[in-house]
């Protein structure tokens, strides 16, 4: 039995060489041709065991071929016997909660593509540029933006980061500096609609924990399509208010506000034209919100859709990721519960997290969840603010005193 709770890593495999060696092309060829001739042979199965042959076969040749980073193998593996309705969810992934934790992986591997190739920045641009660069639209702009980059990227502070280039960089444009009133209302938006749009669709982790906990309290299958309609009113009237009340509380110091328009055309002019992975990443995510938006149609699970959708994106040179961003991502950490003290202490020393011995008190649990609650969270903060120094810090001395916005 396992519990699961965000955030700590796990390795993954070792980084391939640029060619495929002759053992993993053969591999790769044979992890599909055969599965595929096994699917389709009049064998004297059924149509659930055929599914299972096929997967295990597989598995078992990426594994021995290691075309695959083991631990994707395994985890491919899962999803199939999963999505092929081979056995069920508790099965596939048995000893995990429910679906939340691995909706929670897909969307962390969908917003790392979207970060890595540069997608989420170059859409904020384009839209940048269509609303216009005067102060009203520039806030407009930043709104809509900020929006959009909740189905991209499934962290608020992460949308902050992405944005605050944009917004410093037309700051220093406008020559305002610190303190001043368009600052403030550009900083005010950007931290505000990032922490609530993420709860409006289920892309972040809070939307998306909302909705294990209602279907798991309930029993009732929460469409991703009927959760985005019901709070589209409102994300619409967020969008207005937050937009006329930033406007009114932080007016510009002066009118004219020039040099915008050209700056997002240097910036984009910057980026070049679009790159291969901008162009995998924007099918694989117009893949994923098509097939999300649709699931009244075909009733597919948006935690089917967004693990695939992260996994095809892990596929190395079909996806856009490869073993060292795999190496880097924030895994879930694993809770274990042992029959006796050895066995704790046997599953500490092979990597888990955490390990409870039976028998153990609800509050135990609960105490061990929120200590890793605490302990992830400072996590986050040391990293983006390590990020955003990173990144903003030689550009712009004065960042040094910026301090860091709470949307926690």
């Amino acid at each position: 039995m396992m519990a699961t709770v965000g955030g700590a890593s796990a390795p993954i495999g070792e980084a391939g060489s640029p060619h495929l060696p002759v053992r993993k092309l053969t591999g790769a060829i044979l992890g599909i041709a055969v599965p595929v001739a096994i699917w389709m042979a009049p064998l004297n199965f059924g149509l659930r065991e055929k599914h299972a042959l096929a997967v295990s076969a597989f598995m078992i040749i990426a594994w021995i071929s290691e075309v695959l980073p083991h631990a994707l193998t395994g985890l491919v593996g899962c999803y199939l016997f999963w999505v092929l309705r081979v056995v069920g969810f508790n099965i596939a992934f048995g000893g995990f909660a429910d679906q939340t934790p691995w909706f929670l992986f897909g969307a962390g591997l969908l917003g790392m593509m979207a970060a890595k190739s540069g997608l989420a920045r170059r859409l904020a641009y384009l839209v940048m540029r269509q609303v216009g660069a005067g102060y009203s639209r520039l806030v407009l702009g930043l709104i809509l933006s900020s929006f959009l980059l909740t189905f991209l990227v499934p962290s608020g502070i992460a949308c902050v980061v992405i944005m605050a280039a944009v917004a410093l960089g037309l700051m220093e444009v406008f020559q305002l500096g610190r303190g001043t009133s368009v600052g403030r209302g550009i900083f005010i938006t950007l931290t505000y609609t990032a922490g609530i749009f993420d709860k409006m669709v289920i892309a972040g982790p809070a939307s998306i924990l909302g909705r294990g906990l209602i279907e798991k309290g309930t029993n009732a299958h929460i469409y991703w399509s009927v959760w985005f309609l019901a709070f589209l009113p409102c994300a619409l009237a967020t969008m207005f208010v937050t937009w006329r009340l930033v406007l009114w509380l932080y007016p510009p110091e002066k009118e004219a506000m020039v040099g915008g328009l050209a700056f997002l055309d240097s910036e984009l002019k910057k980026m070049g034209s679009w790159t291969r992975l901008e162009k995998k990443s924007l099918v694989l995510m117009l893949l994923a919100i098509g097939l999300w938006v649709t699931d009244l149609l075909h009733h597919i699970s948006p935690a089917i859709i967004g693990l695939g959708v992260g996994l095809l994106a892990a596929v190395p040179r079909l996806g856009v990721l490869d073993e060292q961003d795999l190496k880097r991502y924030n895994y879930l950490p694993i809770i274990f519960v042992a029959a006796s003290p050895e066995s704790r202490l046997h599953a500490l020393e092979s990597g888990a997290d955490a390990c409870l011995v039976r028998p153990f008190a609800a509050k135990e649990l609960l105490a061990q969840v929120q200590a890793f609650l605490r302990l992830k969270n400072l996590h986050d903060r040391l990293t983006d603010h390590r990020l955003y120094i990173r990144r903003y810090g030689e550009d712009m001395p004065s960042i040094r005193d910026w301090r860091w916005p709470d949307v926690s």
